[in-house]
């Protein structure tokens, strides 16, 4: 029997995806961060890939509101630099 896939869903998009395509931010030490192995405990917020995922979520600030916390914009440069590190 196979496996099932772990999906998330985007917070930006709302489209499902494999963990593995997308980032996760946690908050680790009252810091939002990236989790870039997806194993750090606690509540987490998934954005796609995608730079116009990222720059939505940056515009409505959405990984601090899922995450309820407030902090900086820095994260999401911080994730824009990343994926267009990877591409």
């Amino acid at each position: 029997m196979r496996q099932k896939a772990f999906t998330r869903q985007c917070a930006s998009c709302r489209c499902h995806k494999n963990k593995e395509e997308m980032i996760r931010f946690v908050i680790k030490d009252n810091n939002v961060v990236i989790d870039e192995n997806h194993t750090l405990s606690g509540r987490g917020i998934y954005l796609c890939l995608d730079e116009d995922c990222i720059a939505n979520a940056k515009k409505k600030n959405l990984v601090n509101k899922g995450l309820k916390v407030s902090g900086s914009l820095d994260i999401y440069d911080e994730a824009l630099k990343r994926v267009k590190d990877e591409h």
